[in-house]
């Protein structure tokens, strides 16, 4: 398949030499281990690593060509497959504009938010895919060397993008807008998730709000009506379009929850009215379905079997997954939760293990450190007591220096371990499994704890 061509590369880049063999490349890498036959490298330099020493490599692997940095041409030894720019990391971004920009009726779907960007995005693609050519993120890569490398490998018969939008430091957001140029863009919440880089929630609902920074009066904006941040999010965006649709309970939402039940959702997108027999327990599964819906709607995209398709929708891996292992004779449930933490995912997670209906004798909690909260975090850990003790987990682990905090404040008639690191966890675990339990693992990507999950899913 091509991807990129050594003449597109001149255009996009405004390369002034010539090449001496036009190359069709079969995709963009910058990683060595992952590389394919006919790919274009991009070497990147990061804090600990310079993708310069990886070009052999890459060659050796099948690339056709690298990008090189003219600071580097007296340290490397010239090769005809080089293609030198100033900056290998802004030739990405102009690349990925370019790929973005190459298809005139492209539809741009950007979702960003505190938590819920993975999921949704991975939804949004399940149901368009059978229906239109649809093209996602690759994996969670969201940040401004990932969501480009995602953009530049987007086929060119695509026909709608849907790309998840990181951030972590201020003018994130804004970047990637700048180069992803949506023509949707969804914030799925505003939270806790970064807090240390930011001195105000209202900070980050402001960052979010980037996202329409680059709209225009046909872009669209689908906004959370249940926060202390709407105002400034619809004020943001009505300053580019008056294509605002707002989602969640209140009566005024656009895309609305009418009543949840054990076993109907009752849910009115726009003016339409959708039932559900809903056997899922997930906290935010009518969201991510109404905002489908929506999109499904404001588009006039024509889904097949679109009832029978959101039924089968389930959570992904590392963010809810469910696996069922047998074990020395012993069957027990895991809900890998273990992609990151922040104390409104946790708070989900924990309510999602409670709403959980199985033939199961235990419940087990694991939970990590929620980390980047800076100031707010002895708060943010000891705020998710309360969660615990409305759930009542027959055993809880805790994992890390500020999990400590809520190990301390659990009563004294609570089973429970905590343990500095995550090296210990499997075994114990392995040493108190009953048949029938059910565990849930949570913490964030700094604890390790989604290995802990990956030992317990290759018992299965």
């Amino acid at each position: 398949m091509n991807i990129l061509t050594t003449k597109e590369i001149k255009k996009a880049l405004l390369l002034k030499n010539t090449f001496r063999d036009e190359i069709e490349f079969s995709g963009v890498s910058i990683d060595t281990r992952t590389i394919k036959k006919g790919n274009l490298f991009i070497p990147i330099k990061g804090k600990n690593y310079d993708g310069h020493n990886y070009i052999d490599e890459a060659f050796e692997k099948g690339a056709y060509a690298s990008l090189v940095e003219f600071k580097k041409k007296q340290i490397l030894k010239n090769d005809k497959r080089f293609i030198y720019v100033k900056s290998t990391i802004d030739s990405l971004h102009k690349l990925a504009k370019f790929s973005r920009n190459r298809i005139k009726d492209l539809t741009t779907i950007c979702v960003t938010g505190s938590t819920g960007k993975t999921t949704l995005k991975e939804w949004i693609f399940d149901i368009f895919k059978g229906s239109i050519n649809t093209y996602k993120t690759i994996g969670n890569f969201n940040n401004e060397i990932g969501m480009p490398l995602s953009l530049v490998n987007m086929p060119r018969d695509t026909k709608i993008c849907v790309l998840e939008l990181g951030m972590n430091s201020p003018g994130e957001i804004k970047k990637l807008s700048e180069i992803a140029k949506p023509n949707v863009g969804i914030i799925t919440n505003i939270g806790t998730a970064h807090a240390a880089h930011f001195k105000d929630p209202k900070n980050i609902a402001n960052e979010k709000s980037d996202i329409f920074s680059f709209f225009d009066q046909t872009s669209i904006a689908i906004i959370p009506f249940e926060t202390d941040y709407y105002n400034l999010i619809s004020k943001k965006a009505s300053l580019k379009t008056k294509l605002i649709y707002s989602f969640g309970q209140n009566k005024s939402c656009d895309f609305r929850i009418i009543r949840r039940k054990k076993s109907v959702s009752k849910l009115m997108v726009i003016d339409k009215e959708f039932n559900f027999k809903n056997t899922q327990s997930w906290s935010n599964w009518e969201q991510n379905i109404i905002i489908i819906l929506g999109l499904i709607r404001i588009l006039n995209i024509k889904i097949k079997n679109i009832i029978p398709s959101i039924l089968k929708l389930t959570p992904i891996e590392g963010r809810g997954k469910i696996f069922q292992i047998t074990y020395e004779k012993k069957s027990f449930t895991l809900i890998d939760e273990s992609y990151n933490s922040s104390p409104e995912s946790l708070a989900n997670a924990i309510e999602n293990l409670k709403n959980l209906k199985f033939n199961h004798t235990r419940k087990i909690c694991v939970i990590g450190d929620m980390l980047e909260l800076g100031r707010m975090a002895k708060s943010c850990h000891l705020n998710i007591v309360e969660n615990l003790l409305n759930t009542k987990p027959d055993i809880i682990l805790t994992v890390g220096k500020h999990s400590y905090a809520i190990f301390e404040k659990l009563p004294e008639n609570f089973l429970k371990f905590h343990f500095k690191n995550y090296k210990n966890v499997f075994d114990k675990l392995l040493s108190i499994i009953e048949n029938d339990d059910i565990i849930m693992i949570k913490g964030s990507n700094s604890t390790n704890l989604h290995l802990v999950s990956k030992r317990l899913i290759e018992l299965k």
